[in-house]
C-alpha cells in the first residue's frame, strides 16, 4: 500500500493528505463534510483506474489492499452512499451508483413500473 499512497494523495506543505481534483489536478474544496480515511480514498482511487494493473481487478484487489474481494465490495458499496466520496470524486462516485443501480434493476424479478 505504501506504493499506492503516494500515487493516490497529495501532502501539502503542512502534511496534510488531501485528494487531488482528478480532472483538474488540483485539491478537492472540503466543504466541511466527514473527511474519508486513507483507505477509503485509496479504494476510490483504484477504482478510478483499476484497468491500469496487469492481471485480474480481484488480484490487484487482494495484492494492494491485502482484503478479501467480497469485503473490497462491501466497502465500496457503503462508500457509494457516503457524501464526502461524493465530494471527493463527482464523476466517478455517479458513475458507480448508476451501475450498482442497473445491475440491482437487471436482477430484480419485476421491473420497475414506470408510472
Amino acid at each position: 500500500l505504501a506504493t499506492l499512497e503516494t500515487v493516490l494523495i497529495g501532502v501539502n506543505d503542512i502534511n496534510v493528505i488531501y485528494p487531488y481534483d482528478r480532472n483538474m489536478g488540483e485539491p478537492v474544496q472540503n466543504s466541511g463534510e466527514s473527511t474519508l480515511t486513507e483507505l477509503e480514498l485509496q479504494i476510490l482511487e483504484f477504482e478510478r483506474q483499476w484497468w491500469r494493473y496487469p492481471g485480474s481487478k480481484e488480484a490487484a484487489i487482494r495484492e494492494l489492499f491485502s482484503i478479501s474481494t467480497p469485503r473490497y465490495y462491501q466497502l465500496l458499496n457503503a462508500l457509494l452512499d457516503n457524501a464526502a466520496a461524493e465530494s471527493a470524486y463527482p464523476t466517478l462516485v455517479r458513475r458507480l451508483r448508476r451501475l450498482r443501480e442497473s445491475r440491482t434493476q437487471s436482477r430484480s424479478p419485476i421491473a420497475p413500473l414506470n408510472l
